[in-house]
């Protein structure tokens, strides 16, 4: 097999990052457009099977620390970003896109962008949220040498117990429906827990206080019939996925930093030389999960 070019990675499901992506994150409107990059890759092959979900940068400014950008659900057909993992995911479940994760650091494909004995910070949206919260727990990272240290999820619903010495920050725009699917999925009965906003997750939007506080109460009371009368909660998740995907335009994500810390300074300047973005693909899964 033909050499990689110099400062490529070696993996042949890995390439240079996307040159569309940040280089700098000042705050978490930033992350949250870098994660977005990681769905559309620089030739524009949203739906050719080509995507690289999986982004790992190391971080120039702190020492011994990397960020891993996780994207979420998208209709490749060999990738592990579709209804499937979302599914597995919903259940706190091992699947292919978490497998594949933990495979590029075991294997040493990440070795380059991201040494061993590196502390991460694992960032996702949706599916790549969830596939964060759960890797976050994953004994196999810590086994290839590798500790997740910050969990940083926009429009993800929570699927696994928080992991000791982890910080979570969890952003959700008001009236995104997303981050609360995965507990339909599991348990209808837990259709009274959504009668108020639940606390994990910081809400963000760009209106007035005013404004916000009654678009918060007008999606809690849409929140209570829907999940009360089956029709109206299909209607609910069809009318409030937009709200899903706007995350990098959220300005009122400016007040919270790098670190997902509510008017902190923190920034990462990330090392693009050694960056690296890899694919996901569907693997035959271990009995792990």
């Amino acid at each position: 097999m033909q050499a990689p070019p110099p400062g490529r990675p070696s993996d042949p499901g890995a390439r240079a990052s996307d040159p569309h992506a940040v280089d700098q994150i000042n705050n978490a409107q930033d992350l949250a457009s870098l994660v977005f990059a990681h769905y559309q890759t620089a030739s524009g092959d949203y739906f050719g099977g080509g995507g690289r979900p999986i982004g790992i940068y190391p971080v120039a400014n702190v020492r011994n620390l990397c960020l891993v950008a996780l994207s979420g659900t998208q209709p490749f057909m060999r990738q592990a970003t579709g209804l499937l993992e979302d599914v597995s995911s919903a259940f706190g479940q091992n699947d292919s896109y978490q497998q594949r994760v933990v495979e590029i650091f075991a294997s040493g494909a990440a070795a380059r962008a991201c040494p061993r004995g590196s502390n991460l910070i694992l960032a996702g949206h949706s599916l790549g949220g969830m596939e964060a919260e759960k890797l976050a727990v994953d004994q196999r990272l810590r086994d290839a040498g590798y500790t997740p240290t910050i969990v940083i999820t926009f429009g993800s619903p929570i699927v696994a117990a928080e992991a000791q010495n982890v910080r979570y920050r969890r952003f959700s725009a008001i009236g995104d429906s997303i981050p609360y699917s995965a507990h339909g999925l599991e348990l209808v009965g837990a259709w009274v827990s959504y009668v108020s906003p639940d606390p994990a997750q910081r809400y963000v939007d760009d209106r007035p206080d005013g404004e916000r506080l009654d678009a918060m109460m007008a999606a809690i009371a849409l929140r209570r019939m829907a999940w009360t009368i089956p029709a109206a909660f299909a209607a609910w998740m069809i009318v409030n996925v937009p709200p899903h995907l706007t995350y990098p335009r959220i300005g009122d994500l400016a007040r919270f930093d790098a670190f997902g810390s509510e008017g902190g300074g923190m920034r990462l300047r990330l090392d693009r030389a050694r960056s690296a973005a890899f694919a996901a693909p569907r693997v035959l899964l271990s009995s792990h999960g």
